[in-house]
């Protein structure tokens, strides 16, 4: 016996959600939809650091929850609470709601867009069935924004509210839903030695300011997430380890190594690299079966200078090179489609004859 219901979920509620998070996404990009986003969280930081001059605990935590309940009722909220090193054990110090439009102008679409599609099917597809199917929309949103907010929480308004509030020594910035799943979109945390540590310490999210490595070798370390400002890395291989989403600013690589590294989401800005070779480095996203597969900004040298530097096997897709200056670039085999690399491995190709 056919299901109708799975049938309409396939073949009819499937492209329209598709669709919903595509639009949303596509907006996202413009910029109005961060701007709205981080004045409103730091409105909120600011509110919370002013209530501090009045009692309010050092806060060790900040969660920021999407809400179903209204987007049901029509007027889309973000929650956002203010908690001490009692996380989960306690009440939130201080509460506030901010508006979360932006993220639902295509909702009223895809509802309508729903019930027109549920017309013909009334005899299978009941009202709770579509109710159910509203609420994985509303998932979907919710982690699309998700995997946004990393990079928005990074915008010079956000770090200056949070200059003005007193932290705990450890302090997370959460993104989910209310009383549901929830995950580090942004940490300030205290700093570490990668080579001098406990086990337990983790490294992503850290801030490394003025380190000075030699002939150090990373291997198999998970980095995400982290920044590194004003460091030197000289006759350094980083060997199997994990860097998304870090940002290296004014840094310096010299005769070192990047094998089998991930680089999904980075960001190298004014950043100096002298013999440094790439080699089977992933800077793509992967792709998981029966897990949500994150989402990252295209890997970006923006202000950088590349002199004497080789990729091989690298995959690049859609790579960025912003106002670099490149001299004596090798690129063998990998994948640069859509990247600004891609004209130097078409040269390569056609000096050897290959086209």
């Amino acid at each position: 016996m056919r299901d109708f219901v799975a049938a309409f979920q396939e073949e009819r509620y499937a492209p329209l959600a598709r669709r919903l998070l595509a639009d949303t996404l596509r907006d996202m990009e413009n910029g109005t939809a961060a701007a709205s986003c981080t004045v409103a969280v730091a409105g909120a930081v600011d509110q919370a650091a002013r209530l501090q001059q009045h009692g309010l605990p050092p806060v060790a935590y900040l969660t920021m929850a999407a809400m179903y309940t209204s987007v049901y009722f029509g007027e889309p909220k973000l929650r956002l609470d203010f908690y001490s090193e009692q996380w989960l054990a306690a009440e939130p110090v201080y509460s506030e709601y901010i508006d979360a439009a932006w993220l639902f102008v295509h909702w009223q679409e895809h509802e309508d867009a729903m019930t027109e599609a549920a017309k013909g099917q009334r005899a299978w597809v009941r009202p709770a069935h579509l109710e159910s199917m509203r609420w994985q929309s509303f998932r979907l949103l919710a982690y699309g924004l998700y995997t946004r907010l990393k990079y928005w929480l990074q915008s010079p308004a956000i770090g200056a509210a949070l200059c003005a509030l007193r932290r705990t020594d450890e302090f997370y910035i959460l993104f989910g839903e209310y009383q549901d799943w929830q995950g580090a979109v942004y940490a300030l945390l205290t700093p570490i030695d990668i080579f001098n540590r406990s086990s337990d310490d983790s490294l992503r999210f850290r801030v490394y300011e003025k380190c000075r490595y030699s002939k150090k070798k990373f291997a198999q370390l998970d980095l995400s997430g982290s920044r590194f400002r004003d460091c030197s890395f000289e006759d350094c291989s980083f060997e199997e380890v994990d860097l998304s989403d870090v940002t290296f600013v004014g840094c310096r690589f010299d005769r070192s190594l990047f094998s089998r590294v991930r680089l999904p989401g980075a960001l190298f800005l004014d950043t100096r690299f002298s013999e440094v070779r790439f080699r089977d480095v992933l800077a793509a996203p992967l792709c998981r079966a029966y897990e949500k597969n994150d989402a990252y900004r295209h890997l970006e040298f923006a202000g950088c200078a590349l002199a004497a530097v080789s990729l091989a096997d690298c995959r690049f897709p859609g790579a960025l090179l912003t106002d670099c200056l490149l001299t004596q670039i090798e690129i063998e085999g990998g994948d640069y489609t859509d990247s600004n690399f891609q004209e130097f491995a078409v040269a390569r190709m056609k000096e050897g004859g290959e086209e």
